[in-house]
């Protein structure tokens, strides 16, 4: 990533995290849900995902929610590290050729069914910005077309809240392609996140 670039993304990180504490002050019914786990990667194309295989990885990530209750705004980033070079069996760790997602992102977040004070199905609807930092592995890598230095994503998923303990499967649809200039390149993510809510 070039200097502007890091020096972008370090504003827009202090940006969010100011918005965040001055709203989460005033506001009631809110809070942050922390949480992390496996990411699974796959681009649209089979010339850089082929079938059956697939980009391994994990992820943590924080999302604000402002004003709890049937719907409520969501904003937060999710940092993700994962495999440039795909293989058939799913990894947390075992990455080498390291590519990194930062996905700052706001979206809607809804209250679906609340059985108990203590049990909840939720849904969302996010849309996020995808930034992605090369590694020295990737950037080693020359990739023709290259990969661009972001994209974004629609970020759709459904969860479980049993007290504060969350349990959230997402899936984030790219909206722009991962390649330069070559259409249908998107890279899609499966998640799965566990984590907490105080």
């Amino acid at each position: 990533m070039s200097p502007n670039g890091k020096i972008l993304l370090r504003n827009l990180f202090s940006f969010l995290l100011s918005v965040a504490c001055v709203t989460l002050y005033g506001q009631e019914g809110g809070g942050m849900h922390i949480y992390a786990g496996p990411s699974h990667m796959s681009n649209a194309s089979t010339a850089y995902t082929p079938e059956g295989q697939v980009h391994s990885g994990h992820h943590v990530g924080g999302d604000f929610i402002l004003l709890g209750g049937g719907m409520y705004f969501m904003f937060g980033a999710q940092y993700h590290n994962t495999d440039l070079i795909p293989t058939d069996e799913h990894s947390l760790f075992d990455i080498n050729t390291k590519l990194i997602w930062i996905k700052p992102r706001g979206g809607l977040g809804f209250t679906v069914l609340e059985l108990t004070d203590w049990l909840a199905l939720r849904a969302k609807a996010l849309v996020s910005v995808d930034i992605m930092v090369h590694s020295l592995e990737t950037a080693a890598i020359a990739t023709n077309p290259p990969l661009n230095d972001g994209t974004a994503s629609l970020n759709l998923g459904v969860g479980a809240s049993i007290g504060p303990a969350r349990v959230d499967v997402e899936y984030h649809k790219a909206l722009f392609n991962a390649y330069n200039e070559l259409k249908g390149t998107g890279y899609n993510f499966l998640l799965v996140n566990v984590g907490f809510f105080f």
